[in-house]
């Protein structure tokens, strides 16, 4: 894995025990930016996707996970305010910078999905000794509590996946 990404990942399995790793999958990182041709084509990505305990609950229902090697992109995602969502569809909207855990971090407004009116987007992004990581987390609005988002504390489970430490894993030969 770490000859297919460039680097150690990041590897957690149950962040603050609240949530399950659903999948962890290897994927061209292309696909996440939106490229067809170019130096992403080549490279890989690792895009961990999370689920909390109870989907029905409000608050942070899923969340995922991406890391691979790019020292650039969070300056580009800074001029662009690009939402990098870990799948095909591609959002946008204004970003600014945050600080956690002593790190810049570019946080996204949150955003409305298509989809559905109930479920909302916003991500996280920031860059560690060339490797670029994001979190993006799936949110259920609450009908009946206006201030239902104060509660939840994305900066918390982000802080904790910024100070997992890189594994050591090994390729399979």
């Amino acid at each position: 894995m770490q000859k297919a990404i460039g680097f150690a990942p990041k590897f957690p399995v149950q962040p603050l025990g609240k949530y399950r790793i659903e999948r962890a999958q290897l994927q061209p990182a292309a696909i996440y930016l939106g490229e067809k041709d170019g130096k992403a084509s080549e490279s890989q990505l690792l895009n961990m996707e999370y689920m909390g305990a109870d989907i029905n609950q409000e608050g942070i229902y899923q969340f995922w996970f991406v890391q691979f090697k790019d020292a650039n992109l969070l300056e580009q995602f800074k001029k662009t305010g690009m939402v990098l969502d870990g799948s095909t569809e591609k959002r946008t909207g204004k970003a600014s910078s945050v600080s956690i855990a002593g790190k810049e971090v570019i946080k996204t407004e949150v955003l409305q999905e298509n989809a559905s009116p109930q479920l909302l987007h916003v991500s996280y992004t920031w860059a560690e000794q060339n490797a670029y990581y994001a979190i993006g987390f799936n949110l259920v609005k609450s009908k009946n509590n206006p201030d239902w988002d104060k509660n939840i504390d994305q900066s918390a489970l982000v802080e904790y996946l910024m100070k997992q430490q890189k594994m050591n894993l090994a390729d399979p030969k």
